[in-house]
């Protein structure tokens, strides 16, 4: 309904899901949310090494001229 954009209803969703997790279902302490945390921080660093690996390599494929050479040999 163009209320809120998608990266912010992903963070409304997870301060929503914190809340019911501490307060209403009471299973999720600060220990197990400050594990979560971390392994959501090691996950996204993953995904941003890969990235970035992906990144340098598609430079160091336009910079030597490899779709030229592959086009000129097709």
């Amino acid at each position: 309904m163009g209320i809120v954009t998608p990266t912010e209803g992903g963070i409304l969703a997870a301060i929503y899901a914190v809340i019911l997790g501490f307060f209403v279902y009471k299973e999720l302490t600060l220990k197990t949310l400050l594990q979560t945390l971390l392994k959501t921080t090691v996950n996204s660093a993953s995904i941003l090494l890969i990235i970035a690996s992906f990144l340098v390599m598609s430079w160091v494929v336009m910079s030597s001229n490899i779709p030229n050479v592959v086009q000129q040999m097709v």
